[in-house]
């Protein structure tokens, strides 16, 4: 019985997909032009026996990408990993609890809808700072936050950078949920996000 294989042009989108990654950006790591990427996606061409190779490595997981998902995925705490578009990489299974679904339906998902204005304040100085750039070695954040149901929390966070060879530096959450009284008493003396710098 011979094997089947996935077109080359399915390949090349979901490895660019999976990475968030205009095509463009896709293009320089393969080593082509944007054209050449827009034409692999289409199945309009094949793509050369280098470029193939490459693609084959991007698609083998990295190990330290397995071991992130791992702590990721036996957390006993409300972990997940977020790209810099705010797309959900990874979670832990607490987290999938707590938002009423697994984890499966959670991955590749946008966490937009569970932003409060808060959060989103405070990621937006995560990018203005360099996060996903490298320049912050970590980030504590309190604020309310919001469920896949929208019901608001309140809860201070750890956002740390990690490398994945398959995302790029994407950004580890670590929270811990608090009372409103504990949320008000710690906002009181500290501000909505705190960095350390590398």
């Amino acid at each position: 019985m011979r094997r089947q294989f996935k077109p080359w042009s399915e390949i090349v989108k979901t490895l660019r997909d999976a990475r968030s990654l205009t095509q463009t950006e896709f293009a320089e790591i393969l080593g082509v032009n944007q054209a050449t990427i827009s034409r692999l996606e289409r199945g309009d061409i094949k793509p050369s026996p280098t470029v193939q190779k490459r693609l084959r490595s991007l698609s083998v997981e990295d190990p330290s990408d397995s071991s992130i998902r791992a702590f990721v995925n036996t957390s006993p705490h409300t972990v997940f990993v977020i790209s810099r578009n705010l797309e959900i990489v990874l979670t832990s299974e607490l987290f999938a609890q707590k938002n009423a679904t697994s984890q499966s339906a959670l991955e590749g998902k946008s966490c937009r809808n569970m932003m409060t204005i808060e959060l989103t304040e405070a990621f937006n100085a995560a990018l203005q700072n360099g996060f996903f750039e490298g320049r912050i070695k970590r980030a504590v954040v309190t604020a309310r936050m919001m469920n896949e149901q929208r019901e608001v929390r309140y809860g201070q966070a750890t956002w740390t950078p990690l490398v994945m060879k398959a995302h790029g530096i994407v950004m580890l959450v670590q929270s811990v949920a608090l009372s409103m009284e504990e949320y008000a008493k710690l906002r009181s003396k500290l501000p909505l996000i705190e960095f350390s710098f590398n």
